[in-house]
């Protein structure tokens, strides 16, 4: 029951971090880039996800399925819980974009 309702916190956070990853990338870079960084943005989460099958593989193999299962329901939990913690201690954090400073800075030459 537990590893059913983390999987609402993975994909959220998924989610948030696929969106954030993408707007960043057109934020920070010139547009002839663009399309090369969302490329390796890409590659990059392909690549942590056969390092986590292979992690989630020797876990499985080693310590059996109830350790498999309980790290795996706990994981997103204490992941959550520790980027709430870090959110609240920065007082630095800054305000996502709007639409227009996105747009502002796509159309600004570079």
């Amino acid at each position: 029951m537990v590893l059913v309702a983390s999987r609402v916190l993975t994909g959220f956070g998924f989610g948030s971090f696929t969106v954030s990853s993408v707007v960043a990338l057109g934020i920070l870079l010139p547009a002839e880039l663009q399309a090369s960084a969302q490329a390796l943005r890409t590659s990059a989460i392909f690549a942590v996800a056969v390092v986590g099958y292979l992690f989630g593989g020797f876990v499985y193999g080693f310590l059996g399925s109830g350790a498999f299962f309980s790290i795996a329901a706990l994981g997103p939990i204490l992941r959550a819980l520790l980027a709430w913690r870090w959110l609240l201690e920065r007082n630095d954090a800054a305000v996502p974009p709007s639409a227009g400073d996105i747009s502002e800075a796509n159309a600004r030459p570079r």
